[in-house]
Formats: structure tokens, C-alpha cells, sequence
């Protein structure tokens, strides 16, 4: 196994030698793409999470609109107690 390479960037511009720039634009995609693989990896779906998230979305907005219903409910019968209780 070999050892990893380490990059050290300093402020000098890339354009000081044309042929060090030309490969790093070069090299720069070769690199990433392994990772990019796995980004786009088929197996990973996130279907799921997105539709779980879709899903308690709604749900919220429909308990915040019948609690509204309720409070319009309540305010149209003033006698009217959640409990049946007197305080």
C-alpha cells in the first residue's frame, strides 16, 4: 500500500507553469470519480425517507386544521368544555 500523497497549497498562481495546471485539471476528475460513483450509486435510494418526511408534513397541516376547526367550533358554543368539567 502506498503512502497517501500530501498537497500543499500556497498562494503562487498555476498559471506560472501551464503544464501543472493542464494535468490538476485533469487529474482533479480522474480523482473524484470514485467518489461521485457512490453518490450516484443506484442502490441508494432515498425514496423513503422522502416520502416518510412528505408523509408527517401533512399529517402535521391536518392536526394544526382541526385544532383550528375545534377552536372555531369552540368559540360558536360558548357553554361548550373540552372535559365536561367545571372550574
Amino acid at each position: 500500500m502506498s503512502e497517501p500523497t500530501v498537497t500543499v497549497y500556497t498562494p503562487e498562481s498555476s498559471l506560472a507553469n501551464p503544464a501543472t495546471m493542464v494535468r490538476a485539471t485533469f487529474r482533479d476528475p480522474l480523482r473524484g470519480r470514485e467518489p461521485a460513483w457512490r453518490m450516484g450509486y443506484p442502490g441508494l435510494d432515498i425514496t423513503p425517507d422522502y416520502l416518510k418526511t412528505q408523509k408527517l408534513y401533512k399529517n402535521s397541516v391536518a392536526r394544526m386544521q382541526a385544532f383550528r376547526d375545534f377552536l372555531d367550533f369552540a368559540s360558536l358554543h360558548p357553554g361548550y368544555t373540552l372535559f365536561n368539567s367545571t372550574c
